[in-house]
């Protein structure tokens, strides 16, 4: 059983906020030419809060992947129980057999949980090849990965790992108006 959580593939650890359906994004940070940024992680967490922003987190900007068509996020029934639990264990399996992935997050005794899982079967990137481009997230892959920050697809409205490194550049989407 264990093999088969392994293979669920990259943890993904979000943080604890719990956020309203209603995400709202900026367009793609330009520059004064109109083409888009792409920079480094810390750039991206700062040009947010300089414009009183946030980076958004995998959860947000999956709830923007369920707004442009991806069949939907649902929560776990064991929020802060261990992914070894053999109740969780089968929920995390019951779900990957039907095309669900999960999302991790640490729980307060920091062991790895399902923070919820999700479903990105239908998502539409919006018009315009820059919008299929990877994004910044400012959720964390686990470390024992060797993943830093996290990437949204917009190709695919899928979560994934991306390497640490100040020197990585992507582009850079905020959520508006809920500056942490």
């Amino acid at each position: 059983m264990i093999n088969r959580i392994a293979f669920v593939g990259i943890f993904i650890f979000l943080g604890l906020n719990s956020l309203a359906a209603d995400v709202q994004l900026t367009d793609i940070l330009r520059d004064e030419t109109g083409k888009p940024l792409l920079l480094n992680i810390v750039d991206s967490h700062l040009i947010c809060a300089r414009n009183k922003n946030h980076l958004p987190s995998s959860r947000e900007f999956l709830l923007y992947a369920v707004k442009r068509g991806a069949k939907k996020i649902v929560e776990t029934n064991f929020p802060e129980i261990s992914i070894y639990d053999e109740k969780v264990k089968k929920e995390i399996v019951e779900y990957w057999d039907n095309g669900i992935k999960p999302a991790f997050k640490y729980n307060s005794m920091n062991q790895p949980v399902v923070d919820f899982y999700y479903d990105v079967t239908g998502y539409e990137p919006e018009a315009g090849d820059e919008y299929k481009a990877p994004f910044w997230t400012a959720s964390t892959g686990d470390p024992s990965y060797g993943h830093g920050y996290l990437i949204f697809l917009g190709d695919s409205g899928d979560i994934s790992g991306w390497i640490r490194g100040n020197d990585s550049k992507n582009y850079v989407r905020c959520v508006v108006g809920q500056h942490r």
